[in-house]
């Protein structure tokens, strides 16, 4: 009986050396503090629930069994919820513990888990030809750049170097990644 109880002992200890491996792995990377949320609309009450559901099902790819995956719930209160997905409410620095703990649960995802589940499209690459590519060309940096925000990149242009940045008014009014599967 002592032979049985040392085996699984020694399974756990593996199966957490196997973890703390993939850990390491993970964190060899650029790694993001991620929030995803989902709203579907249908003039059918049954619909949305339906559609969300399958877009759950369809993250349990990602999910490592005693590490990481990704848990959905369903709101209660459908309204408050449209209204700060619309808006862009996300909870701040200032919220509490045990609001973040229960309200505004975040995913840690390195650059290649995030990559496999957001892609930007490119001409190069998807040659659809129902998609408009905008041609674009390079520019100097406007003036009056923001030195708050979250930054998007560097913008050089004549050998100097500008910090583009998006500051958090404008997130509310300017960001929407709108699209389906394959877009």
């Amino acid at each position: 009986m002592d032979d049985k109880k040392e085996e699984k002992e020694e399974k756990n200890y593996e199966f957490g050396q196997n973890q703390l491996g993939d850990i390491d792995k993970k964190l060899n990377d650029e790694i993001f503090s991620v929030k995803i949320r989902a709203l579907a609309t249908s003039p059918d009450p049954a619909r949305p629930k339906k559609i969300i559901d399958d877009l759950a099902k369809s993250f349990f790819q990602y999910t490592y069994t005693g590490l990481n995956g990704f848990k959905f719930k369903h709101t209660k209160d459908i309204t408050t919820f449209a209204k700060e997905f619309i808006q862009r409410v996300f909870l701040t620095e200032d919220t509490t513990w045990n609001m973040i703990k229960s309200l505004d649960k975040k995913y840690i995802l390195n650059i290649k888990e995030l990559s496999s589940l957001l892609h930007f499209p490119h001409p190069r690459f998807n040659k659809n030809p129902r998609i408009k590519w905008q041609n674009y060309k390079l520019v100097a940096a406007p003036d009056n750049l923001p030195e708050d925000g979250i930054l998007l990149g560097r913008n050089t242009y004549n050998g100097m170097k500008n910090e583009i940045r998006f500051t958090q008014e404008d997130r509310f009014r300017h960001l929407y990644i709108i699209g389906q599967t394959g877009t």
